[in-house]
């Protein structure tokens, strides 16, 4: 009697496996957390306030430490230096949205909201400012993650480097667009801001300029002893 055999005989198959080429999802994974947890705290900030008013004649203390919770400088603090020019720009961007946001709530961090802007109207307005960043949010951080995974890994840059000083320019001068000379809200970086380290020939301890053609403000970045920089941009 001929053996008997089980499954599939002699036949076989073979499989190919691929694997994705390394990119940068995993140096933007820290980014994109903080962001997101951010987001849902914006949520969280944005349903106090709301429970609240209109009209506002007070904000309770609950409503307070929820805009106090949602916190931009863990997100801040976790872009990378060294990002190429297209993935900068989508997380910058990421990072105005949420600053936008964020500084719009900024009259209910105390208890009540103080003059200027004591009033219903005032208050409706400047929550108004963040709109517009928080229909576009989802759609921007998911642009930043697929760029990501098609970005090659990012090189490790010295602490010394202005590619570090320049990353903390970005988010003082988006943040100085949405909270900067009383503003609330409303300003989102769909272009990235030029940086010139350079001379400035109306401030001569400045070492540089950023801002969009023809409205360049001046800025001072030193690398201090303790392996951190320092950068301050000229504005109000």
């Amino acid at each position: 009697m001929p053996p008997t055999t089980t499954g599939q005989g002699a036949a076989t198959s073979t499989a190919t496996q691929t694997t994705s080429p390394p990119n940068a999802s995993g140096d933007l994974a820290a980014f994109l957390s903080a962001a997101t947890t951010l987001d849902r705290q914006l949520h969280d900030a944005a349903a106090a306030i709301n429970a609240a008013g209109p009209p506002w004649t007070g904000i309770g203390p609950q409503a307070a430490r929820a805009v106090t919770a949602a916190d931009l400088t863990p997100t801040a603090r976790a872009i990378p230096a060294g990002l190429p020019h297209d993935l900068l720009q989508s997380v910058i961007l990421v990072y105005s949205d949420l600053s936008s946001r964020r500084h719009a709530m900024s009259s209910f961090e105390i208890t009540p909201p103080a003059a200027p802007h004591d009033s219903t109207e005032d208050l409706l307005r400047e929550l108004g400012n963040g709109h517009a960043a928080s229909a576009r949010f989802d759609a921007d951080l998911a642009a930043t993650r697929a760029l990501a995974g098609q970005a090659p890994p990012i090189a490790a840059v010295p602490k010394g480097s202005r590619l570090v000083a320049e990353v903390l320019l970005l988010v003082q001068y988006v943040d100085l667009g949405n909270g900067g000379c009383d503003a609330r809200g409303g300003a989102i970086a769909t272009e990235l801001p030029e940086i010139r380290w350079e001379p400035v020939s109306w401030n001569p301890d400045a070492d540089g300029t950023i801002g969009l053609p023809g409205a360049a403000i001046d800025f001072t970045a030193d690398f201090r002893p303790d392996g951190t920089w320092h950068v301050e941009i000229t504005a109000c």
